[in-house]
């Protein structure tokens, strides 16, 4: 079987610094990146340490993808795969006539995931390279976009969320998967760098997405699946609103009214 292509959609990498978008490099055990190897220039240990023999047990990727229920024969876009631990399982749920994309800015993250696509046999990935500032995929091209311990490390999600819209079929879907926004025994150390579930709410109700299953059943992480409102579906009224309600970026926005479900949490 031959290797599943790296196939780079070009971008202006260079625009904003590596270090603004670390896809999967934060999933450790403090401890551990303490005494993780040395980083690639993308931030980055070597992929096999994302592979930790307890991530399972916390990380529950059966689970998740259960409660996508993916149907056969759809494409699955993973965003920011890192060394393809969720891209293994879509693998797998969309079947031999559905395909899943691999995406992320590190290219030796995603020559791992074709090495290692390879050697299990599962043709149907794609791995993309892209770039900082766009999900990097064709318009109407995905049913589901999913997100694991990602979208807190996008830096101008104001941009990057209607990009996002954009590659969703009608019909699709935005999943992530994040870690609360307070101590843990693992991902990022600083408060600073993680994305309160509240505030996804906020920012994808703004944008146009609803919420559309809030699940908790994770120990570390927020679960949310979200769809676009359909009036949003173009996506690009959310820069138009931005831009004539004087509002400079997502955090000057108000809070936006919310059902019984979905109040703002401290995490």
């Amino acid at each position: 079987m031959s290797r599943s292509p790296l196939k780079v959609v070009r971008g202006l990498l260079s625009e904003i610094g590596f270090s603004s978008l670390l896809f999967a490099s934060l999933l450790l055990p403090s401890e551990a990146l303490a005494q993780s190897p040395d980083r690639n220039e993308y931030g980055n240990p070597p992929p096999q340490v994302f592979e930790s023999e307890d991530r399972d047990r916390w990380q529950k990727p059966e689970w998740v993808v259960e409660q996508l229920a993916i149907v056969p024969g759809t494409t699955v876009a993973d965003l920011g795969a890192g060394s393809g631990y969720f891209t293994r399982q879509f693998s797998r749920a969309v079947g031999p006539s559905g395909k899943v994309l691999a995406l992320d800015v590190d290219p030796t993250m995603l020559a791992h995931i074709a090495e290692d696509l390879n050697a299990l046999e599962l043709a149907n990935v794609d791995t993309v390279l892209v770039p900082f500032d766009s999900p990097g995929l064709p318009d109407r091209s995905v049913d589901l976009l999913f997100l694991s311990n990602t979208l807190h490390h996008i830096e101008n999600r104001t941009a990057y969320y209607p990009r996002m819209i954009d590659v969703l079929h009608e019909g699709g879907r935005v999943a992530v998967v994040d870690f609360y926004k307070k101590p843990l025994p693992l991902g990022p150390r600083s408060l600073s760098h993680k994305l309160a579930r509240s505030d996804v709410i906020r920012e994808f109700t703004w944008a146009g997405l609803h919420i559309t299953a809030d699940l908790e059943d994770l120990p570390h992480q927020y679960f949310l699946i979200a769809s676009p409102i359909p009036q949003f579906l173009n996506a690009r009224l959310v820069s138009q609103n931005l831009a004539t309600g004087g509002h400079r970026s997502l955090a000057d926005l108000p809070q936006p009214e919310l059902s019984n479900n979905f109040e703002p949490q401290a995490s």
